[in-house]
């Protein structure tokens, strides 16, 4: 697709994902709330399940994309989406146990690998096929669960799907030879952006798990798609605040002998909203870091030394900020989040 039409396919996907986002909140709206309890930031109850509007129907557009536009191979990725999105919704409404879950996100994670037209190892090249395909699918049931586990204040998780969809757009668009689905990542990026109609803070609607996992799912893919055809590092360095945050409070967890399943507010973003920063804050702090991750990525083509270093010092001093730095003149945080 042209640079055009990958943005009116972008700027239609926004306008469609506001609209269906607010019908969802009209039809949510007193039907599943997302009621507070102690782990909780958000006062008052708000519907959640949100990501059933967005998320069928950036699958849609991604589906009308390849039967019109470009004849990809996406079908065992959308039918991977669909399972996870339905069975995420279903614990929406009523608990799907957590081995369920995970087994279910398993399966559509390798139906996907199994349909993708990958050439060898993509990972490493000295890695064996098999074992390289085992760590792909642990890192994408990964960024999966990522975004539910991040998925914790007003806007946070939209905004990230949405600024690492711009970047492998960016990417795309400035380097064609590489051959990204760059307009399934404009589709991604758009449909999560408007979903902010609702989303941002103070959030009217909560996307749910249909709408975490479900995006979790889009971004892995994405990621997968990038690293097979020779951008690693900028697939890497996209996501690399939520990779971090995620993955350093799994492991702090562990050391603490503590549940890994349960809810919790140890996250570095949660830390900055308890000691008072504002969610609009800490939101448009994703944002930004997000922006300068994704022109990193770009960097990255060419010096992937420096890009990835430069990345993870900047994550590393944001994590270190959200958690232990001073709030100064920033106010007093509070409305609603997601947990």
């Amino acid at each position: 697709m042209t640079v055009l039409e990958t943005l009116a396919l972008a700027l239609a996907t926004l306008a469609a994902s506001a609209l269906v986002s607010l019908l969802a909140l009209r039809v949510l709206g007193r039907r599943l709330l997302d009621r507070p309890n102690l782990r909780s930031s958000h006062r008052q109850p708000v519907p959640r399940g949100g990501g059933v509007g967005f998320v069928p129907l950036a699958i849609v557009i991604i589906a009308l994309v390849a039967i019109f536009a470009d004849g990809a191979a996406r079908w065992g990725v959308l039918a991977g989406a669909v399972v996870v999105a339905a069975v995420s919704l279903a614990d929406d409404m009523r608990s799907v146990p957590a081995s369920l879950r995970l087994a279910v996100q398993a399966g559509a994670v390798a139906l996907a690998l199994l349909s993708l037209p990958l050439d060898g190892p993509v990972i490493a090249a000295a890695l064996p096929v098999w074992l390289d395909r085992l760590l792909l699918g642990l890192a994408w049931v990964w960024v999966i669960n990522l975004f539910n586990f991040m998925d914790g204040i007003d806007g946070i998780a939209a905004s990230e799907a949405a600024v690492v969809g711009l970047g492998l757009v960016v990417l795309g668009l400035t380097a064609p030879a590489l051959g990204l689905a760059t307009a399934e990542a404009a589709i991604v990026a758009a449909a999560a952006a408007g979903f902010l109609v609702v989303n941002w803070h103070p959030a009217r609607l909560f996307m749910g798990d249909v709408g975490s996992v479900g995006l979790g799912f889009l971004v892995g893919w994405l990621m997968v798609d990038a690293a097979s055809k020779g951008a690693g590092w900028a697939a890497l360095t996209l996501p690399l605040f939520f990779l971090a945050d995620a993955t350093t409070t799994l492991i702090a967890r562990a050391l603490r002998g503590r549940r890994l399943g349960e809810a919790h507010r140890d996250h570095a973003y949660q830390a900055a909203v308890d000691r008072g920063i504002p969610q609009p804050v800490v939101s448009g702090l994703v944002i930004a870091l997000g922006l300068l991750l994704a022109a990193l990525a770009l960097v990255s083509r060419q010096a992937p030394a420096l890009a990835v270093s430069g990345a993870a010092a900047l994550v590393a001093g944001a994590i270190l900020w959200l958690r232990w730095g001073r709030a100064g003149q920033l106010g007093k945080g509070g409305g609603s989040s997601e947990r």
